[in-house]
């Protein structure tokens, strides 16, 4: 390989696991939801959803993040810009919100204005 030639790569990050479940995340995640949507028309469970929701997040933070090179797939630091085996510029990957996350927002967001159409129309 030339060495005048420059590699523009991303480093890509995947999650490794240290002990923590996706799945009982997961579950954690969707019981918050349900609590959420049967919160519409009993307010206890609001309370009850967002415990569950923290629950859920500390279960699935039990997780690192590992860097590697997008070129050549070598192992990276995470705040690394340069790859030390095939010197690589490396830009961070760019990153969504999960979709559990989204839903959970999503919710938060429309069930006060299910709950005020639903006072609304309970009064008129």
């Amino acid at each position: 390989m030339d060495t005048s030639q420059t590699i523009y790569t991303y480093r890509l990050t995947r999650k490794v696991r240290t002990g923590g479940s996706g799945c009982l995340a997961a579950l954690f995640y969707m019981a918050s939801f349900l609590c959420v949507l049967i919160g519409i028309v009993y307010l206890v469970l609001w309370p009850l959803a967002l415990i569950l929701f923290a629950i859920g997040w500390a279960v699935d933070a039990k997780t690192a993040h590992v860097s590697t090179c997008g070129h050549c797939g070598n192992d990276v630091a995470n705040n690394s810009c340069l790859c030390p085996v095939c010197h690589a510029d490396l830009a961070p990957e760019p990153t969504t919100m999960h979709w559990t996350s989204k839903l959970f927002y999503a919710a938060l967001i429309v069930a006060p204005l299910i709950l005020a159409a639903l006072y609304y129309f309970h009064r008129h």
